[in-house]
Parts: C-alpha cells; structure tokens; sequence
C-alpha cells in the first residue's frame, strides 16, 4: 500500500461522504414539500370526503414509514464509512469535519419529521371526531 494508493483511497472516501451528503439535502427537500402537502391536506379536510382522506393519510404514513428506513440505511451507511475513515488516519480532520456536517443534518432531518408525525396524529384526530360526529 502505498501513499498514492491511500491518497486515492481517501478521495474516494471523500466522495461518498459528499455524496451522502447531496443525499441527505435530498431527503430534507423532500420532508419539506411532504410537510407543505400534509397542510394542504388538513386545508383540505373540510372538502373531502373521510374515505378518500383516510386513503391519503395511509399514503402519507407509508411514505413517511420509507423516508424513515431511508434514514436509517444513511445513517448505517454513514456509520460504516466512519469506520473506514478510522482506519485511515490521513487528513482526519477535514473528513471528521465532513461527518460532522452529515450528522448534523441528520439530526435536523429528525427534527423535521417529528412535525410531520404530530400533523399526521393531528389529522387522525380529526378525522375520528368527523366519524365519530357524523
């Protein structure tokens, strides 16, 4: 093993880490306009009728279920690269600074889907007083 080869290890490494990164942007994009449209919906809970609304709040709850398992491989993802960072130890600083930032945004994506929880129970809620007064 030679430097040039750990130099190209590195790198590489350095380029999944910022791959993970545009990855983890992706999803906290996607929880905002998922977060816009649960509104929408409670906006729109007035004018639908129940079934149809139940229906889109399963589809919500399953994509909100396959956004948290994506979360979850990221973050097994992330915790494998550091390993492997561990056992290399050139340039450390810049990529302990790079895994850093993703945990960082990992833990805001966490903080963004806890909203989205308590609107989709806040919508169940609501859709059971409808039952049950109607």
């Amino acid at each position: 093993m030679t430097v040039d080869n750990l130099l190209l290890l590195l790198l590489l490494l350095l380029l999944l880490l910022l791959l993970l990164l545009l990855l983890l942007l992706l999803l906290l994009l996607l929880l905002l306009l998922l977060q816009l449209l649960l509104l929408l919906l409670l906006l729109l809970l007035l004018l639908l009728p129940p079934l149809l609304l139940l229906l889109l709040l399963l589809l919500l709850l399953l994509l909100l279920l396959l956004l948290l398992l994506l979360l979850l491989l990221l973050l097994l993802l992330l915790l494998l690269l550091l390993l492997l960072l561990l056992l290399l130890l050139l340039l450390l600083l810049l990529l302990l600074l790079l895994l850093l930032l993703l945990l960082l945004l990992l833990l805001l994506l966490l903080l963004l889907l806890l909203p989205l929880l308590l609107l989709l129970l806040l919508l169940l809620l609501l859709l059971l007083l409808y039952y049950y007064y109607y």
